[in-house]
């Protein structure tokens, strides 16, 4: 597998400019991939654009590095959703609040993808302490810009 940090996956295999239909279905596939979430889990609507990104990063040993755009999507999860990670692409999975989320990105002896830290030091705190528009109005969405990171 190409890295089993934290926050290395997740709605992050963007396709470019493509059809709206295409980028969900793309991500769904990707949910399912990499966590083992069902395909029919969410209707195409559920998940909700919020941004792009272009980020790359070298790994800290230089032997992988990543160099995607990204599309940033949300969603409210179902009650019973299951999840069954991949072992080739997930090391460890977990739900987490926001507060266990900046003990553990504060936590030094603790490593996240270049991904996950960009999110989180760029956009993932507004989103979530907002969280009702995040989900429910445009507020957050930004169709436009291609954030590089």
């Amino acid at each position: 597998p190409m890295s089993r940090v934290a926050g290395d996956t997740v709605l992050r295999h963007g396709l470019g400019a493509v059809a709206t239909t295409s980028w969900r279905l793309r991500n769904e596939q990707k949910l399912e991939h990499e966590l083992g979430i069902p395909i029919d889990t969410f209707d195409h609507e559920d998940l909700k654009f919020l941004t792009r990104i272009l980020y790359c990063a070298p790994s800290d040993d230089g032997v992988w590095g990543e160099h995607e755009l990204d599309y940033c999507l949300v969603s409210r999860a179902p009650s019973n959703m299951r999840l069954d990670p991949n072992p080739e692409e997930i090391g460890e999975v977990m739900w987490a609040t926001r507060e266990q989320v900046a003990d553990m990105t504060s936590d030094p002896n603790l490593k996240f993808s270049p991904w996950f830290s960009k999110i989180h030091s760029h956009f993932l705190l507004s989103w979530w302490s907002d969280l009702q528009a995040t989900l429910f109005t445009n507020a957050h969405e930004d169709f436009s810009t291609v954030h590089e990171l």
